[in-house]
C-alpha cells in the first residue's frame, strides 16, 4: 500500500504505510498523510517558546451505506488538520499522549464525522500518532456508525515517503 505523502519542515516519515482500518465490508483506499510541519522556538530574544506539530489528513473514500428514494446515502471524502503546541521551557514538556480533535479543512456539513489523533514519542523528531476517524449520519432514523482506527509514525532526516 502507498501513502502519498508531502511533508515539510524537515520531517519524513520512518515506518510503513499507515496501518490498514479494519471493520469495513469492501475495499477502502488509505487515509492520504498530505501534509506535516513541526516548529520549534529559534531561541531569539521576543521570539515564540511554543514548540508545535500539525497533520493533514484525508480520508479519500466514499463508503456507500444504503439505498434511498433519492439515491444512496454515502459517507463522503473528508480531509482534516491536528494540531499540538507546547512551551519548550522543559524537555519534558512533549505532549505524549495527548488526544486532539482535528479540524476540517473544508467544513462540509455533509461529512458527518471527524478524525483524532493522539500523540506518543519524546520529540518533534521521532514521534507517532493513533489516528481515529468516526463517522455518523442518521438517513431516515436509521443510524449508520462507522469507526476507523489506524497509525502512523514519523522522524525527522531520513528523506524517504512511507511505503510498504
Amino acid at each position: 500500500m502507498l501513502v502519498s505523502t508531502l511533508l515539510f519542515a524537515g520531517i519524513a516519515s520512518a515506518t510503513p504505510a499507515l496501518v490498514s482500518r479494519q471493520n469495513s465490508t469492501t475495499a477502502l483506499a488509505p487515509w492520504q498523510i498530505t501534509a506535516a510541519s513541526a516548529n520549534s522556538p529559534s531561541g531569539r530574544p521576543g521570539n515564540s517558546p511554543t514548540s508545535g506539530i500539525s497533520i493533514t489528513i484525508k480520508d479519500p473514500n466514499t463508503i456507500p451505506l444504503r439505498q434511498s428514494a433519492t439515491g444512496t446515502v454515502i459517507f463522503p471524502s473528508i480531509e482534516a488538520t491536528c494540531s499540538w503546541t507546547w512551551e519548550n521551557s522543559a524537555a519534558d514538556n512533549f505532549p505524549d499522549g495527548v488526544e486532539t480533535l482535528c479540524t476540517r479543512t473544508a467544513v462540509k456539513p455533509s461529512s458527518y464525522g471527524n478524525f483524532t489523533m493522539t500523540l506518543s514519542g519524546t520529540s518533534q523528531r521521532d514521534f507517532a500518532v493513533a489516528i481515529k476517524e468516526t463517522r455518523e449520519v442518521s438517513p431516515y432514523g436509521q443510524r449508520f456508525v462507522r469507526v476507523y482506527e489506524g497509525e502512523h509514525a514519523f522522524a525527522t532526516g531520513d528523506g524517504r515517503n512511507a511505503a510498504d
